[in-house]
C-alpha cells in the first residue's frame, strides 16, 4: 500500500498544500527494494515521471542515490518520447496545413506546454488532434498518405462522420495519433456544440510553429471527460490535469458553469472533482466546484456514466444509454439503425478483440429489457 499512497501523492506534487514532503513525516528512510520497484512501476504505468522527478529534485522523497539515479534516467527517456512525439506533431501540421486541414491539439502535448511551468512534468504518450467534422474524412486520408492506418474499422461510414468520437490511426514508426471529431462519444458528447471547440481555441508555440489549442475552460472540460469517462479507475495523470486546471487555471469559472450547464455535463464535472479528492487527496474548491455541491445526477445520468465506467462497458450499453441525449426521433432512429447495422469489418473487430457477441444481438439483448431497467 505505501507504494500506492505515494504514487498518489506524486501525482499531487506541485499543487497548492501539496508541495511538501510526500506522506508528510512518516518517510524518513528511502524505500525498501520491494516498495521502491513498485513505486517506479506505477510512476511508469500512470504517467507520472515527471512529477516524480520533480519530488525527488525538491528533497520531498529521500532517495539513494541509485534510486535518484533510476528517478533522472525514466525521466530523461518519458522527455524524450515526448521531444519525439512532438517532433511527429510538427511533421503532421505541416502536412495538414498543405492539405488545407484545420486541427487543435488536445491533452498531452497541450497540457504540457499550456498548463504546467515546466513541460516536462506532463508526460504523453501519442498526439491528441481534433478535426472539425466536415474535414473529418479528409483529415484520415491526409494521415494515411504518411503511412497512418486506422486501427479499428468505424460501424459505417456514415455513423463515422455523424456520430463517432474519431478514430485511432497507427504509424509507420510505432507512434500513435488519436484522430477526434468530437471529445467523446455519445451521451455528453452529443451534447457538446462542436463549433464552440474551434470558437474557443488560443494560439502555443512550439519548435517555431503556432498551434492551437482548446480554450481555459473547454480544455478544462475535456479533462473532466476523460478522468470521469475514459477508464473504471482514471489514470492518474488524468486526474491530475482536472486538479491541476480547477486550481491553477486561467479559467473564466462564469463561463465554465455555463458550458457545463448547457452540455449538460454537471454529473461529469461532479464526478471530476470527487476523483481529484479521493484518487489525489485534494481538496479542489472555488467557483466552479461551489457552484455544482451537493449536484446529484438523475437516473438518465448515473446510467449514461455506468456505460463508460459501470460493469457493462460494451459498445451496445453506450448506444442505450446516449437514447435520451440525441434531438427528435428521427435523429434516434438514425443512429439506432447504424449501430445495428454496423459493417461486418467493425462487427468482427470489436468480437476478435474482446470477445463481446455480436453488436446487433446485444442490442436486440438490452432492448428486450435485460440490463437496464
Amino acid at each position: 500500500m505505501i507504494a500506492q499512497d505515494l504514487a498518489r501523492s506524486v501525482a499531487a506534487f506541485g499543487l497548492p498544500g501539496h508541495d511538501g514532503p510526500l506522506l508528510g513525516d512518516e518517510l524518513a528512510e528511502p524505500l525498501n527494494d520491494d516498495d521502491w520497484r513498485k513505486l517506479i512501476s506505477i510512476v511508469s504505468a500512470q504517467r507520472l515521471p515527471g512529477y516524480l522527478h520533480a519530488a525527488v529534485q525538491a528533497g520531498a522523497l529521500p532517495v539513494t542515490a541509485e534510486q535518484r539515479e533510476q528517478v533522472d534516467d525514466l525521466h530523461l527517456r518519458s522527455c524524450a518520447t515526448a521531444l519525439r512525439l512532438e517532433r511527429i506533431l510538427l511533421e503532421l501540421d505541416t502536412h495538414l496545413e498543405r492539405a488545407g486541414i484545420e486541427f487543435v491539439v488536445l491533452k498531452g502535448t497541450a497540457s504540457a506546454h499550456m498548463v504546467h511551468e515546466d513541460p516536462s512534468h506532463r508526460m504523453f504518450g501519442d498526439n491528441d488532434l481534433l478535426f472539425r467534422s466536415e474535414q473529418f474524412e479528409d483529415a484520415l486520408g491526409a494521415l494515411s498518405e504518411l503511412g497512418y492506418r486506422r486501427a479499428t474499422p468505424p460501424p459505417t461510414p456514415s455513423f463515422a462522420r455523424r456520430f463517432s468520437k474519431g478514430a485511432t490511426m497507427h504509424g509507420p514508426s510505432g507512434d500513435e495519433v488519436d484522430a477526434h471529431r468530437n471529445l467523446v462519444f455519445g451521451t455528453f458528447g452529443f451534447q457538446i456544440d462542436l463549433e464552440v471547440l474551434f470558437a474557443s481555441t488560443v494560439a502555443f508555440h512550439l519548435g517555431g510553429r503556432e498551434l492551437r489549442a482548446l480554450g481555459p475552460e473547454t480544455r478544462l472540460l475535456h479533462a473532466c471527460y476523460h478522468a470521469a469517462l475514459g477508464d473504471p479507475v482514471p489514470r492518474l495523470s488524468s486526474v491530475r490535469d482536472v486538479a491541476q486546471m480547477l486550481t491553477t487555471g486561467s479559467h473564466d469559472p462564469d463561463r465554465l458553469i455555463d458550458l457545463a450547464q448547457r452540455w449538460r455535463a454537471e454529473p461529469v464535472l461532479v464526478r471530476s472533482v470527487e476523483l481529484c479528492r479521493n484518487h489525489l487527496g485534494v481538496d479542489v474548491g472555488g467557483t466552479v466546484v461551489a457552484a455544482f455541491e451537493g449536484y446529484e445526477p438523475n437516473r438518465r445520468e448515473r446510467r449514461a456514466i455506468a456505460s463508460y465506467v459501470g460493469t457493462d462497458r460494451s459498445f451496445a450499453a453506450k448506444v442505450l444509454a446516449s437514447l435520451p441525449y440525441l434531438d427528435g426521433v428521427g435523429e434516434r432512429v438514425v443512429f439506432l439503425r447504424a449501430s445495428l447495422a454496423p459493417s461486418a469489418e467493425f462487427a468482427e473487430s470489436r468480437t476478435r478483440r474482446r470477445g463481446t457477441t455480436p453488436l446487433r444481438g446485444g442490442l436486440r439483448s438490452m432492448l428486450r429489457g435485460g440490463r437496464h431497467r
